[in-house]
């Protein structure tokens, strides 16, 4: 379950090439320390107390830039989880928001109940790990060979009862 999220190769090369998250910091931490011994607006006894120099601009400039960064390339659970229903919806169209989130909180509380199991937190009997087990299965087949003939017969029937039909 962890890994269907992940992201696909072009997403995965992309991120690769722009470097990690540790690297980054450290490069921030640099500019940083750079700020503190070069600002008037700092020193060791009082901190931060002004003024809003070119060299502390220079460096908010840089957390701002992370935290860009991050957002584009290490998004949230729940928004990778919505770029993986995307890619897999065969329609290639964005769920409803109360679809998606509604998909979403029961992918999680699976995860969840997995996650609990495989890292010993957690026994569950063997009743309910099979009953999560079946859950998980109909969910993907749900998800990923959506039955939509049942659907289509019900949009045509209230379109023949409304009048409509062609």
């Amino acid at each position: 379950m962890e890994k269907i999220g992940e992201l696909g190769p072009q997403e995965a090369e992309g991120r690769a090439s722009t470097g990690s998250m540790k690297d980054r910091i450290f490069k921030l931490r640099e500019t940083l320390d750079r700020a503190k011994r070069n600002s008037a607006g700092y020193s060791e006894s009082g901190g931060w107390t002004g003024p809003f120099d070119r060299h502390l601009h220079r460096f908010l400039d840089k957390l701002d830039g992370l935290f860009e960064w991050v957002d584009s390339h290490h998004p949230s659970r729940r928004e990778q989880f919505g770029r993986t229903l995307a890619r897999l919806d065969p329609s290639g169209l964005p769920l409803a928001r109360p679809l998606r989130d509604r998909r979403y909180r029961a992918w999680n509380e699976m995860s969840n109940f997995f996650q609990k199991i495989s890292h010993h937190r957690s026994s569950s009997g063997i009743d309910e790990f099979r009953k999560t087990i079946r859950r998980l299965e109909v969910f993907l087949t749900n998800v990923l060979l959506p039955t939509t003939f049942d659907d289509l017969d019900a949009i045509d029937a209230l379109l023949k009862e409304s009048g409509h039909a062609s």
